[in-house]
């Protein structure tokens, strides 16, 4: 998720970054869900990086299917491109090339692009030539991999949803993707203090004094593990997290087992072992 949005926001203003993961088994079904502010851009990130190869795969592009019957939805799509279109694309370039070891292809949907012309198509296709040829390493390519798999393994994505952004999607072909983690199991090095994610989404609470409730209605189900010295709801933050803190290692250790894996309000938990040091910068 984050190197997909690394590169795709590039190209202009994204949204929103959704990937799709299978709940039962944790593993994602292949493709993501990505909203532009604006169409233009939207169809200049769909024609750019179609059939760009991230992490050994190639990226199929192309606009989302929308249900048009939900009330008050409209959908919009473009054949245009921003007037910038050439620079923008080499900011995706320079980015892809951190992220992938390598740059964009010149591949020639490129010359696609209305308004770019061949010359400067050219000049663009120069410039992705020359660029430095530094083969990925088997552990370059492996790290890069895992990335990308670390990315289509999380729950959730970035930012709110509105129903005047432009959904891209972005399948990737096969080969599937092996299971990165399991969320039944409690991450970190085993202490008196939990992180528990995806409690609540901040973006769907509404009524004042939302935080109190939720940390009440957390010290209530698990003060039955052990004796809680503190909680904090980080309700400014994404990722709907709550951290607590047990008189006993021990305590803590129960409620993680007991929470790890569980769906909350159609979220599944995550829960992870932080340190003293940690709690307190939180």
């Amino acid at each position: 998720q984050a190197q997909l949005y690394a590169i795709f926001s590039q190209f202009g203003e994204l949204e929103k970054v959704v990937l799709q993961v299978d709940t039962s088994s944790g593993m994602s079904k292949g493709y993501a869900f990505l909203q532009f502010k604006c169409p233009k851009v939207a169809n200049l990130a769909i024609e750019a990086m179609s059939g760009q190869v991230l992490a050994g795969r190639p990226l199929r592009t192309g606009w989302a299917n929308l249900n048009t019957s939900v009330p008050n939805l409209e959908e919009v799509s473009s054949t245009e491109f921003p007037d910038d279109a050439i620079a923008r694309i080499g900011k995706v370039n320079e980015i892809f090339t951190k992220l992938n070891t390598t740059g964009l292809a010149p591949l020639p949907r490129l010359n696609l692009i209305t308004g770019m012309k061949q010359s400067a198509t050219d000049d663009l296709a120069k410039d992705l030539d020359t660029l430095p040829a530094k083969p990925a390493s088997t552990a370059i390519a492996d790290a890069a991999e895992e990335a990308i798999n670390a990315a289509f393994a999380m729950p959730g994505g970035m930012g709110t949803i509105e129903q005047t952004t432009n959904p891209v999607e972005i399948p990737l072909s096969p080969p599937p993707l092996k299971q990165v983690d399991d969320p039944h199991k409690v991450s970190g090095e085993p202490s008196s203090i939990i992180l528990v994610r995806n409690m609540f989404d901040k973006d769907e609470e509404t009524e004042e004094g939302w935080e109190e409730d939720i940390k009440l209605d957390f010290e209530e189900e698990s003060s039955k593990h052990g004796k809680i010295l503190s909680v904090k709801v980080m309700s400014q933050e994404v990722g709907g997290k709550i951290c607590a803190s047990f008189e006993t290692m021990e305590g803590a250790k129960a409620c993680a087992e007991n929470l790890a894996g569980r769906w909350f309000d159609k979220r599944q938990l995550r829960v992870e072992f932080v340190s003293k040091d940690q709690f307190e910068e939180m």
